[in-house]
């Protein structure tokens, strides 16, 4: 990812689901308004456009998830996937995810219904324990849809890419 202060974007206060700022983190966004970076103490959410491969998906937002997602981190975490995937669709890689706590698997939840009633087509990426155990003990593997690698989860949105286009995936 580029440094945030050498990026074209500004930086703002996250706000919580009662708008009052959050003294977690800061965020940034990309001319358009998309959430580009989100930074905390404990959780590093990072945002990248990818090309989708397809003419009813010619472009994918990657979301790259780092460090815990929990009781402190999963109000800003819900926010700027929600924000990340609009207009859609969006892939979330939390191959980096050390904690994925309750209010994490709550965070989930919300966005899947939320993406759902948008009619926004998504996908998760992880293989770590610390993600995938908390989902299959849950039961949400039927709501979030789960994928071993990022270009799995890329390619469940849009169908297989010729090898050239995968080429700078660095997840496989």
């Amino acid at each position: 990812m580029p440094n945030v202060s050498d990026s074209p974007v500004r930086p703002q206060t996250t706000g919580t689901a009662d708008t009052r700022p959050s003294t977690a983190g800061t965020a940034v966004s990309d001319p358009s308004g998309r959430p580009a970076a989100y930074v905390s103490r404990d959780l590093r959410l990072d945002a990248e456009l990818h090309p989708g491969g397809s003419p009813r998906t010619p472009t994918i937002m990657l979301g790259r998830v780092q460090g815990d997602v929990d009781a402190r981190s999963a109000a800003d975490f819900r926010a700027w996937c929600a924000g990340a995937a609009d207009p859609g669709p969006l892939v979330l890689d939390l191959s980096d995810v050390t904690f994925l706590g309750v209010a994490g698997l709550s965070a989930l939840v919300d966005l899947a219904h939320d993406l759902r009633r948008r009619g926004v087509d998504w996908a998760v990426a992880a293989q770590a324990r610390a993600v995938l155990r908390p989902l299959a003990v849950s039961g949400l593997p039927d709501l979030v849809p789960v994928h071993p690698t990022v270009r799995a989860a890329m390619d469940s949105l849009t169908g297989p890419r010729p090898e050239s286009s995968a080429a700078g995936d660095p997840r496989g």
